[in-house]
Order: structure tokens, then sequence, then C-alpha cells
């Protein structure tokens, strides 16, 4: 699996851990919810966290342009 794609109802670690055991490589494209924050810690950042960042630095359609988010809407057209 390349990428997975899905819409933000499926933002949580269940799902990046279910991706993750199909493809470790599998780039997971999910808008985080409007009241996620990155975390604080020490560890490095995941998927997620990127996202979160990115969204926080640039916006959420500038994130969604750079992710290819908008393909998803043209699978569910089919």
């Amino acid at each position: 699996m390349g990428q997975f794609t899905a819409d933000g109802a499926y933002d949580g670690n269940p799902t990046y851990d279910a991706v993750i055991d199909h493809g470790a490589a599998a780039a997971i494209v999910i808008p985080p919810r409007a009241n996620a924050v990155e975390p604080s810690d020490d560890r490095p950042p995941g998927q997620r966290n990127r996202h979160i960042a990115a969204i926080n630095s640039d916006g959420r359609m500038k994130w969604q342009v750079s992710n290819g988010y908008g393909k998803r809407s043209l699978v569910e057209r089919l």
C-alpha cells in the first residue's frame, strides 16, 4: 500500500496503526480534527503530527493540495 486517504472521521491511532501494519512506508492522508494539537513530548513527530504542524503553519487548504487530499473526492464519485 502506497497511500491511505480518508476523511477526518478516521483520524486516530487505531487507523494509523492499522495502515502502518499493512504497509510501514504508506503515506497516511487524513485531516486531523480541528481541535488537534501538536504533542509536546520529545519523540520524533509521526505523520499525524507533521500534518498538524503543516496545517498550523500553512493552512488546511495548502495541506490538502500538497498531500493530494482532493483525490479522495474523485474516488467517492465512482
